[in-house]
């Protein structure tokens, strides 16, 4: 700065300085969208914002789970629908094969329909969603 000005002079000179930094802050602020860029920004609000971060990070993470576990009960109730139709398509064959009109060929025909069935069943119970058995309880990267 120059020395022989007078103090007015100085004083215009230092409010000038302080609007170009108030200036530059709020320019950093608009093109971050963050009201604190740097510690010296709010140095008695870093707790506070550490805080709020990691609560962040938690709803985030809560939410993750959610969808995850939002999956796997879709899937499971689609498996389980599909498990329920294949129950009553053996209750069929098996009252079929009950009667008294069925032949020994008929009720070949409908044990080898009821090893399907049976097939399907355990293909069901054995449902993956992301690598998981969602039927093997806490067991779920062992097949049920």
């Amino acid at each position: 700065m120059i020395n022989n000005l007078n103090p007015a002079s100085q004083n215009f000179l230092a409010g000038l300085a302080q609007i170009q930094k108030r200036l530059q802050t709020a320019q950093t602020q608009l093109t971050t969208g963050l009201q604190v860029n740097n510690v010296s920004d709010a140095p008695g609000e870093i707790t506070d914002i550490w805080q709020l971060n990691s609560e962040l990070d938690q709803v985030q993470q809560t939410n993750t789970n959610l969808g995850q576990v939002a999956t796997e009960v879709n899937t499971a109730q689609s498996a389980l629908q599909a498990a329920v139709t294949l129950v009553e398509q053996a209750t069929t064959y098996g009252a079929q094969g009950a009667s008294d009109t069925s032949t020994a060929t008929t009720r070949q025909e409908l044990a080898n329909q009821l090893g399907a069935i049976l097939q399907q069943l355990v293909s069901t119970a054995n449902t993956t969603v992301e690598g998981r058995f969602i039927f093997a309880g806490d067991t779920d990267q062992q097949a049920p």
